[in-house]
């Protein structure tokens, strides 16, 4: 299951947020790691169309929609989960990911490229472009590494390994948002997770759901230094389960939510 702090039935990667000082280094640690023949895609299912909502408490907050573009490309959709009476429907909130393939040492990536709000005419469709300025990367040895990202194309941040690795492992991103024009900085974002793998976890979506909030951490000279980060949110996903998983925020684990295929 992959739990970012994400979790599911079965084996699963584990997103969090801590941190140690990075060493200042193009090296890559991937070769120390050990993989199982597994793929991201085997849990995030980005190649299946697929549609859903969002439930908390009961509630249902928003409606998801993947939907694959290319072999290597998927748009995963939000919007409102019911049409509201006498209202236009707000145009859904659109994330845009990609499969980076053998682009550093040999390594392939699970990536997000992009935001758009998708009014349906390509032209008049807001697209938000996401550049990092700088990627690390933590292996078992524990030490950030800054990495050299440049193969893999211009545009996005590194999410995950596309291949399943056994041993945990961390990433965080200092980068861009930028405006519609695609040159304007509209804002700057600091992103940070753990992997972990672990078998045979129980999904609690199949019982409970419930609410959410976000993370924090240390600043210097106007941007997150990465030291003493808190967690915003954690999550699980299930291999092969779809993408029906259970999700919270901070450190209140009775405050979650679930994502439910219909």
């Amino acid at each position: 299951m992959i739990r970012v702090k994400f979790t599911a039935i079965g084996a699963f990667f584990l997103f969090f947020l801590s941190l140690q000082a990075a060493a200042e280094t193009a090296a890559t640690p991937f070769g120390a790691l050990k993989f199982n023949g597994e793929r991201a895609t085997d849990y995030f299912l980005l190649r299946d169309n697929s549609t859903g909502v969002l439930m908390s408490g009961g509630r249902r907050m928003s409606r998801w929609t993947i939907k694959p573009v290319t072999s290597t490309q998927t748009d995963i959709s939000w919007s409102s989960p019911d049409a509201q009476k006498g209202s236009p429907p707000e145009p859904p909130k659109v994330e845009e990911w990609s499969i980076r393939r053998n682009c550093m040492d040999g390594r392939s990536f699970l990536w997000l490229d992009a935001y758009r709000s998708d009014t349906g005419i390509a032209d008049k469709s807001p697209r938000f472009r996401i550049g990092a300025r700088r990627t690390e990367f933590r292996g078992v040895d524990g030490e950030w590494v800054k990495l050299d990202t440049s193969g893999c194309g211009a545009g996005g941040h590194l999410y995950a390994l596309y291949d399943v690795t056994t041993d945990a492992y961390g990433i965080r991103v200092w980068g861009d948002i930028y405006m519609a024009d695609g040159v304007t900085v509209g804002r700057r974002f600091f992103w940070q997770a753990n992997l972990a793998y672990a078998p045979n976890v129980e999904n609690p979506c199949r019982h409970s759901v419930h609410g959410w909030s976000i993370g924090s951490g240390d600043m210097l000279d106007a941007e997150p230094s990465g030291a003493n980060v808190i967690y915003g949110r954690w999550g699980v996903i299930a291999k092969g389960g779809g993408p029906g998983w259970v999700g919270g925020w901070g450190n209140r684990p009775k405050e979650s939510f679930c994502l439910i295929e219909e």
